[in-house]
């Protein structure tokens, strides 16, 4: 591929980095077994690259830990950082985790110098694969569990319109650039069983996600697609129908924080195109363009949380028939809960308290500090 047509398509691959921002997808469970009352509160993950500014925000159910990190790899020069965390309940029978928005990215192509030209744009040279074989990949390359089973794959043919939409506004905004023929995103849903490491048999539900643009370069056809987000449920299978509502709950809650996003986009395109290859050189380069390229996004906050929800809008058609979560509103913003709780107090450092009580006022109560106001159920 020519050098010109390589600069085009870094152009066009940092313009759509910024529209481009996959909401972690949701699931449909039977409906479970939620306790009578249930405490949520919000915690952050942060960046020090970023002097410790926020990089994603999780909801936590009281009494469950949270591990994560933002984690900065430099093979992936383009998206240099993604997110990654687990949360997990206080006896260890299930889990929620979480990577990226796109723990890789990657560049194939027919040219003899596919591999310079993946090293040029900050990418993998790996071949394109559908989210289901990542997600296979992934669980049958983790030595800690056995038995692994696939037992359904649902590709979400319900969310197509959705896709299809997504997919004609990032064409309409690569404008035909460096040779652009077509842009796909799939999605899949993994069903799994598999044996833990004390031996309990689990279950798990595994969201896959890959964004693939297509064009032709001087040698043929090519691919820049990005992988993730990679979002897991997981528990010991007797207990799935208990934990299920809570698990799409820590899902619902929880987001990147996109002015974190963009701003390590950014990075990744200053790498990029001073065409630093070495890791350690990258790293200082990204440590010496951190606080401006936070403080720079950040001045534009406002028009990053637009895109974001705008393209989660997108994405979020098929959502709306989840049955066993509950939206509500505390007046400053919507929050997820297990389905079957009749009344939610929201409270300060972004408390959420969900219950059946109607006597319940945590107002008037000793284990609860600061105001509290009751929130709404919002309907379908």
């Amino acid at each position: 591929m020519c050098g010109k047509s390589m600069k085009r398509v870094r152009q066009v691959i940092v313009m759509l980095s910024v529209c481009i921002s996959v909401s972690a997808a949701a699931f449909a469970f039977a409906a479970p077994n939620t306790p009578d009352t249930i405490v949520f509160e919000t915690r952050h993950i942060t960046d020090p690259m970023f002097g410790g500014a926020a990089a994603a925000t999780v909801t936590v159910p009281k009494g469950w830990t949270l591990e994560g990190k933002a984690d900065w790899n430099y093979q992936n020069k383009a998206e240099p950082a993604y997110v990654g965390f687990k949360v997990k309940s206080p006896a260890g029978d299930a889990e929620f985790s979480f990577t990226g928005p796109h723990p890789a990215v990657c560049y194939f192509s027919q040219s003899p110098e596919s591999g310079r030209e993946a090293l040029q744009l900050g990418r993998l040279l790996i071949p394109p694969m559908k989210p289901e074989d990542l997600t296979k990949m992934t669980l049958e390359s983790d030595k800690t569990i056995s038995n692994v089973k696939i037992v359904k794959v649902d590709k979400l043919d319900g969310n197509a319109a959705a896709r299809e939409q997504l997919r004609r506004e990032i064409l309409a905004q690569s404008g035909g650039g460096a040779g652009i023929t077509d842009y796909q995103i799939e999605e899949a849903i993994t069903y799994v069983t598999f044996t833990a490491p004390d031996g309990a048999p689990c279950e798990s539900i595994v969201y896959n996600s890959a964004h693939y643009m297509y064009g032709n370069g001087v040698y043929g056809q090519y691919c820049v697609w990005h992988l993730g987000p990679y979002v897991a449920f997981t528990a010991h299978s007797a207990k799935f129908g208990e934990y299920a509502g809570i698990l799409a709950a820590i899902l619902g809650g929880s987001k990147i924080d996109p002015v974190w996003e963009q701003a390590m986009k950014n990075i990744g395109n200053q790498i990029v195109q001073q065409q630093i290859t070495d890791a350690h050189i990258a790293a200082m380069a990204a440590q010496r363009a951190a606080q401006a390229a936070y403080s720079q996004s950040d001045s534009r906050r406002s028009t990053f949380e637009r895109q974001s929800e705008s393209q989660s809008n997108v994405m979020r058609g098929w959502t709306n028939t989840i049955t066993d979560t509950d939206t509500w509103s505390d007046g400053s913003g919507s929050h997820t809960a297990p389905s079957g709780y009749d009344y939610g107090w929201s409270g300060p450092d972004g408390q959420r308290i969900h219950t059946n009580d109607s006597s319940f006022n945590p107002n008037y109560s000793s284990d609860y500090s600061g105001d509290w106001s009751q929130m709404e159920k919002i309907p379908w």
